[in-house]
């Protein structure tokens, strides 16, 4: 192919050849309007609304016998694997580099009746089908034999990880290998064996690490991981925000405090700052809001759904439904799959079903 010839098929494929540049857009945020053009009185304290949070936050908070016990649960499942490394015992023919506590136990964010932790076994090269199952097998084993009057079971195997379950107490244990050690099977053998898990659920235990990381390099103001927690509470009892993860409502509440001129601020305003944002588009495409620091999982139609909803949660706060968004009424469910009536008003998110072309 000559030079005119490639010149001529360039022109007719603009799309491939020209494509439109990536117009990025700050969401309007009134937090920091507030910076931009101050009040000539103070602005007031919402003093309602940060009492409802604070008996709100008493509510999320575990007891202490449930922070014990779910801590002992992971320290017998901690102290029986290190027990295999030292004797060196391997897994399928594969040995065990480290295990480390992951999840919303560890970063302090777990919630009140969520009984749930979290660990990360690091194996010194990719994992196979085999060798979590007999981790497992190993964990149940030992875990049975130190506590014979509690029954100890695994259930929900699904490739890199598996479920512990003692009473009312569950831990999730992930599986994975470091990044070079994948790399060097990728060189080897494309995508891995059949036999070897499959590299996203490798992925899954690599990302816990990093948020734990991330938390403990950023993360010093108890305030943050109450507004997590508060966050986390929301998107269990709004179905339309449920798929809001829990380490991104880490992210959010670590953001929303830090993230203006006047940081740290209140967790009142801080909450309030939040259905603000979220209605203004902190989460579509373009936007310049924020920047995932390990991962990005949304979907363009799911942040359609998180903006709308969120809108709606922002007016039903501006009319004085923080108690209802909180949960303190629990008649009243913030349910937006049909409309929701609030003191005769009449309130329903507007969301767009998005059609994302495919090449």
């Amino acid at each position: 192919m000559d030079f005119s010839e490639w010149e001529s098929e360039r022109a007719e494929e603009p799309e491939y050849w020209n494509p439109e540049p990536l117009q990025l857009y700050t969401p309007f945020d009134l937090t920091d309007a507030d910076v931009l053009f101050p009040h000539v009185n103070p602005a007031p304290v919402d003093e309602a609304l940060t009492e409802a949070i604070r008996e709100r936050i008493d509510d999320l908070m575990p007891s202490k016998e449930e922070k014990d016990g779910l801590a002992s649960f992971i320290r017998g499942v901690t102290t029986t694997v290190e027990d295999a490394m030292r004797k060196n015992e391997t897994m399928d023919g594969i040995g065990i580099e480290e295990i480390r506590a992951v999840g919303s136990h560890r970063k302090g964010t777990i919630l009140a009746g969520h009984g749930v932790g979290d660990v990360v076994v690091v194996f010194s090269e990719w994992p196979t089908f085999a060798a979590v199952e007999k981790l497992a097998s190993r964990i149940e084993e030992a875990l049975k034999g130190d506590e014979p009057d509690q029954d100890v079971v695994v259930f929900s195997r699904d490739g890199s990880r598996f479920t512990l379950a003692c009473e009312d107490l569950q831990i999730v244990v992930y599986s994975c290998c470091l990044a070079n050690k994948m790399r060097t099977n990728d060189d080897d053998e494309e995508g891995g064996s059949e036999n070897q898990i499959a590299s996203e659920d490798v992925d899954l235990g690599l990302a816990a690490i990093r948020h734990v990381r991330w938390m403990d390099e950023n993360v010093t103001d108890m305030d943050v991981k109450l507004l997590a927690r508060l966050l986390k509470d929301i998107r269990l009892r709004v179905p339309q925000l449920s798929i809001i993860t829990s380490w991104q409502c880490e992210v959010l509440a670590h953001h929303l405090i830090y993230a203006h001129p006047r940081a740290p601020l209140p967790i009142g305003d801080a909450f309030r700052r939040f259905f603000s944002i979220m209605a203004a588009g902190f989460f579509l495409p373009d936007s310049t809001g924020i920047a995932d620091p390990c991962e990005d999982v949304l979907t363009p139609q799911q942040q359609e759904e998180i903006t709308a909803t969120c809108g709606a949660l922002l007016r039903l706060l501006a009319m004085g439904g923080h108690r209802e968004i909180l949960g303190h009424v629990p008649d009243f469910k913030c349910d937006f799959s049909a409309p929701l009536e609030y003191r005769g008003i009449q309130m329903v998110p507007t969301v767009r079903r998005l059609h994302v072309a495919t090449s």
